[in-house]
């Protein structure tokens, strides 16, 4: 009966990123976190229907939909140059390699 269910974490599911993404990757302990992150989490997101899953870690901007429709945000303010890059995923619609703030609205409707 919630009208809204957003999970925030640390860690990101979904990553181009060259810290996290697990297609190209410097770090591969980093990957593998988010590799474990997605498989524990993803079945509970789509178990319980919660349309979004927002994290940091990664410092650039990203907008993820998996075929199932759950959103995922990957926005992270800090961090230098080496952690910025960004890189193509499969549900990814949006990529920055800029480090930013993200403002969320929820409206009734």
């Amino acid at each position: 009966s919630t009208r809204w269910k957003v999970v925030v974490n640390h860690n990101p599911i979904y990553s181009g990123g060259l810290f996290h993404g697990e297609h190209i990757t410097r770090n591969h302990h980093a990957a593998a976190a988010t590799r474990r992150t997605r498989e524990t989490l993803v079945p509970l997101l789509h178990k319980y229907n919660v349309p979004v899953y927002m994290n940091g870690d990664d410092h650039n901007m990203q907008y993820f939909q998996d075929p199932n429709g759950t959103v995922y945000i990957v926005n992270g303010a800090a961090g230098g140059a080496g952690y910025q890059s960004v890189h193509r995923h499969p549900f990814q619609l949006f990529r920055e390699k800029t480090p930013g703030f993200a403002v969320h609205t929820v409206n009734h409707s």
